[in-house]
């Protein structure tokens, strides 16, 4: 997948204390910015999104994700503003939604309400706080800019804590929940927007429904692998073989597939390994132990020595850092 990162919106960060290449050194990915765009996997998505969250303050938080100030970097945005009341402009959004990212947002339509509900394009992948904070400061501050009216979710939902500024900024109920979720009136949605442009949406959908083809059609081998992984690691069924045939090649293929890409079978289940322990470290009821079994270790003490390998920390020690930031 490729970003669009205009030296204009490097600067925006970079005004509010976050240094995109400083962060992107941290992530060891290779990065251009010279050539205003970034091309990565999704899972480099994601460590590019866990270095933000170990660096980003809940006030810069918000203030990146004021789409008034943000909407003319990102296109999917102003294609949003353009429609001609929030509830289309929530299905705009959530249409284009992967031009800015390996995420998807869900809406779901009842009779006195409308859901949102944020998620990683690989099952299993729960999001960082950074990423999903974002998400949903991003919706909210785009209805508001588009009906200059002072629409709130009637329920946020997620398993992060909102800090004072975010839950004034987002009004309503915050609700602690492993499921993540912002829940609207209709009514409220149907508002007109001030910001209705059809002369602008016309020019701009042929160009976005283009990028959106090509976004969702180019996928590497190794992450069509990578998604297969996710499912099939905490389900306990990951062999060489297993994952061939789900895919429906020989396991020759497969590892020739793999190495044109300068990887191995073994190095991509490690990865994914390593990215499902991360996140169920973050869930305070699940054990070391039950972590281990869930990532495809026969026993917890074969599990410690891979996650310090992965790491250069002890599961303890790293559980207790995600506890601190």
């Amino acid at each position: 997948m490729k970003l669009t990162l205009t030296t204009q919106f490097q600067q925006f960060l970079l005004a509010h204390g976050l240094d995109l290449q400083q962060i992107l050194a941290k992530t060891q990915l290779t990065y251009h910015l010279q050539d205003e765009t970034l091309t990565m996997t999704p899972l480099e998505y994601y460590r590019l999104t866990a270095a933000i969250d170990a660096q980003i303050t809940d006030e810069q938080l918000l203030a990146i994700s004021d789409v008034s100030q943000i909407q003319l970097f990102l296109p999917p945005m102003f294609a949003a503003l353009s429609a001609s009341d929030g509830l289309t402009a929530l299905k705009r959004f959530a249409h284009f939604k992967q031009l800015i990212g390996p995420v998807t947002a869900e809406v779901q339509e009842l009779d006195q309400t409308i859901s949102v509900h944020f998620a990683f394009l690989y099952p299993n992948q729960a999001q960082t706080r950074f990423a999903l904070l974002m998400e949903q400061y991003l919706l909210v501050s785009l209805l508001r800019t588009g009906s200059g009216q002072r629409i709130q979710p009637l329920v946020t939902a997620g398993p992060f804590a909102y800090h004072t500024a975010g839950v004034a900024f987002l009004g309503g109920i915050q609700s602690p929940s492993s499921r993540n979720q912002l829940i609207f009136s209709k009514a409220a949605l149907q508002q007109p927007f001030l910001t209705e442009n059809n002369v602008m949406w016309d020019f701009m959908a042929p160009t976005l429904q283009q990028r959106l083809a090509e976004v969702t059609t180019t996928t590497t081998f190794v992450g069509s692998l990578q998604k297969i992984l996710f499912t099939a690691i905490p389900a306990g069924d990951f062999t060489l073989e297993t994952v061939a045939q789900t895919i429906g090649m020989s396991t020759r293929s497969l590892q020739r597939s793999l190495t044109a890409e300068q990887t191995s079978f073994k190095q991509q289940v490690q990865t994914v390994q390593r990215l499902l322990a991360i996140n169920y470290l973050a869930l305070d009821n699940v054990t070391p132990t039950e972590i281990a079994y869930l990532v495809g270790y026969n026993t917890p003490s074969s599990f410690s020595r891979a996650f310090k390998q992965w790491t250069g920390q002890t599961v303890s020690q790293y559980r207790a850092a995600m506890r601190v930031e």
